[in-house]
């Protein structure tokens, strides 16, 4: 399955690469930044940024135990280094999540970006925090197949801090979360492998019935799939 998603996302790079997208206008760049902006702001009312932070510390840590979460006042910075073997292939990398938070009026406001740098070529590994990319949380200017796709991401993000907020009785897993990529129109499900590939991927306690139900949905799935009944 790793494998499979390794090819994909090269495949995907090199489809992009051939059929290059018309360019955008200043203006539609802009109107797509706002987009953007908006998938990865959230405002959490009659919540404090200290359980807006403790929430995104404990998503984390369910995620996968090889993140490590530093924490600042007003936000936090999450990374994890991960590596993959195979007998023609290998990559490794880091992925970055910048977390801001700022009190406002009806409680906090949350910004996130993630950035993966990965090496899928040679697989040399990077060697540590000398490779993160420096201020990329101030950057103010996104490539345009960030904005584009990374939405899907953010959209998973945020569904699990509102159900370790309260805000929801849903929590969403990894079978679930690569399906909302395709419905989200990302260019495919790998850009959710910050959460989900190479991962624990553990549910809170509360939601182990839920977890049931879905291994049970995704298994009947997969296996009319096998029976030639679903399409791939």
């Amino acid at each position: 399955m790793k494998i499979k998603q390794i090819t994909l996302l090269i495949l995907t790079s090199m489809i992009v690469m051939g059929c290059a997208p018309q360019r955008l206008t200043r203006e539609e760049s802009l109107t797509l930044r706002k987009q953007y902006d908006s998938q990865r702001t959230r405002i959490y009312e009659n919540v404090s940024e200290e359980k807006v932070l403790t929430a995104v510390d404990e998503l984390f840590r369910l995620a996968d135990k090889d993140y490590e979460v530093s924490h600042g006042q007003h936000g936090c910075l999450a990374q994890r280094q991960w590596f993959f073997y195979a007998v023609l292939a290998a990559a490794s990398g880091f992925d970055y999540w910048y977390i801001q938070t700022e009190a406002v009026d009806n409680g906090t406001k949350i910004v996130i970006r993630e950035v993966t740098i990965a090496d899928a070529v040679s697989g040399n590994p990077y060697t540590g925090v000398q490779n993160m990319p420096d201020g990329m949380e101030n950057i103010d200017v996104f490539s345009r197949v960030e904005m584009e796709n990374q939405g899907a991401l953010y959209q998973v993000f945020f569904a699990r801090l509102d159900y370790l907020l309260g805000k929801s009785e849903k929590w969403i897993g990894c079978n679930e979360a690569r399906v909302m990529a395709r419905d989200f129109g990302a260019a495919s499900s790998t850009w959710m492998d910050p959460l989900c590939t190479l991962a624990n991927d553990k549910w809170p306690e509360s939601a182990k019935e839920q977890k049931k139900e879905d291994f049970e949905k995704y298994r009947a799935k997969r296996t009319l799939k096998q029976s030639g009944v679903l399409g791939h």
